[in-house]
């Protein structure tokens, strides 16, 4: 019964962060499963994307209602993710334990950096922004790899398609979040199935 209440004060928490930071809660929620619940890897990863997931959802419906999302490319990320994740969950599936601890901590300094150098900043208040370019960036290469470190890392992914939205197609910020959250949900939603039914998810 302890757990489950400090796993919804978690959630609660990693929920706040991750909206104040700007990027998604999995690199909080992943640990968390893995050292407090005891969770497997590919457990927590896979919880970790229904969290992830729901919150694409919910996200993308607010900024429907405000900043549009470029709703063809946000589907079109996550259409492209869709290999990504499975291959992102094949790899994982037979990746050591340690070794995986190892690559998300690395994967989580890297975050760190991002958040702290200031290149988040430039980008949130559009330095990096402009008028937006051609339309090759639909057929990006960059959801195939979103939805491969997503599947892999139980994140996201928007740490990758935000930054990428701003600087290749030149989407206004906020635009690009909505776009990255709507990418987030279509691939999330694969990641779930493929996780759920081969029951590895908590």
């Amino acid at each position: 019964m302890i757990i489950y209440l400090l796993t919804l004060l978690a959630g609660l928490g990693i929920g706040v962060i991750a909206s104040v930071v700007g990027v998604g809660g999995g690199f909080l929620a992943v640990p968390y499963l893995m050292m407090v619940c005891s969770l497997e890897p590919m457990e927590a990863v896979g919880t970790s994307l229904v969290m992830v997931t729901g919150t694409g959802y919910s996200s993308t419906i607010a900024y429907l209602r405000g900043d549009r999302p470029k709703i063809p490319l946000g589907l079109s990320l996550g259409i492209m993710a869709v290999p990504g994740v499975y291959l992102g969950y094949a790899l994982l599936a037979r990746t050591a334990e340690e070794t995986f601890k190892l690559a998300f901590g690395v994967t989580l300094m890297a975050v760190a950096i991002y958040l702290g150098t200031g290149t988040k900043g430039r980008l949130a208040t559009g330095e990096w922004g402009g008028r937006e370019r051609g339309r090759w960036y639909y057929f990006s290469p960059m959801g195939f790899f979103g939805g491969l470190i997503s599947a892999f890392f139980g994140v996201g992914g928007g740490v990758i398609y935000t930054p990428y939205l701003i600087l290749a197609p030149r989407l206004r910020p906020r635009v690009a979040a909505g776009t990255s959250l709507l990418a987030i949900a279509v691939s999330g939603t694969f990641a779930i199935f493929i996780y759920g039914y081969t029951d590895h998810i908590s």
